[in-house]
C-alpha cells in the first residue's frame, strides 16, 4: 500500500531540527529517494517542548479506503453506524462485508442476509490468520481470513469494531456479521 517518506535535519547536540513528511507515497519513489509532490507536513520543528503529532486521514469525499475493508475512510468517519460510520479507517476488521455469490463471489459494500449465510457456512473452519482477506475465495466453505475476526476491541464505539483474525471461525464470527446486519453505504476503491 501507500508509504510515508520523510526528510529530517536534526542537530546532534540539541536534538532539534525540522522534518518534512510526505504521505501516501508509492514505495518505489521512497526507495529512489524521490518523494512525489510537496510535503503534507512541512518544516515541522522538532524539540522536546513541541513533539510532532500527525493524524493522517484521507480527504472527505475521495473514496479512499486506507484499511482495505471495502468501506471508504470518509464513510467510516461518519456518525451513523448503519451507513458504515463510527468505524476506524485504520482497522481492516471493523466492516464485515463478506465474499458472497459463489461461484463468482463479490463484496457488495453492505451487510445483508447473504453475508450471514456465508459466515455460517464457514463455521468451525481453521487456518492461517495471516492470509490476505482480499484474496478471492475459491469455495463458500472452510477457512478464509476475510470471514475471521478475533473478538471485540475493548472500549470501542460498537460491537462491530473487532480485532484481527485468530485462526478459527467460531460462533463469535457469525455474531460479528449479525451485529452489523443492515449496515451499508460502503464500497471503497483506492485510486
Amino acid at each position: 500500500g501507500p508509504s510515508i517518506y520523510w526528510d529530517m535535519a536534526v542537530n546532534g547536540q540539541t536534538g532539534q531540527g525540522t522534518v518534512d513528511i510526505y504521505l501516501r507515497q508509492d514505495p518505489a519513489d521512497c526507495k529512489a529517494d524521490t518523494p512525489d509532490a510537496t510535503p503534507d507536513v512541512q518544516g515541522k520543528r522538532l524539540s522536546d517542548a513541541a513533539p510532532i503529532e500527525i493524524v493522517e486521514q484521507a480527504p472527505r469525499g475521495t473514496g479512499w479506503d486506507t484499511d482495505g475493508d471495502n468501506c471508504p475512510d470518509d464513510v467510516e468517519l461518519g456518525n451513523f453506524q448503519g451507513a458504515g460510520g463510527l468505524r476506524d479507517p485504520y482497522n481492516r476488521w471493523d466492516f464485515d462485508d463478506q465474499w458472497t455469490g459463489f461461484p463468482n463471489p463479490v463484496m457488495d459494500g453492505a451487510i445483508v442476509v447473504g453475508d450471514i449465510g456465508v459466515a455460517v457456512s464457514r463455521f468451525s473452519g481453521v487456518g492461517d490468520p495471516s492470509g490476505d482477506p482480499k484474496e478471492l475465495p475459491t469455495s463458500p466453505f472452510g477457512y478464509h481470513t476475510s470471514y475471521d475476526r478475533g473478538g471485540a476491541l475493548v472500549g470501542s464505539a460498537g460491537p462491530w469494531n473487532l480485532k484481527p483474525p485468530d485462526g478459527a471461525q467460531a460462533v463469535g464470527d457469525i455474531g460479528a456479521v449479525v451485529a452489523q446486519f443492515g449496515h451499508g453505504g460502503c464500497l471503497g476503491k483506492n485510486p
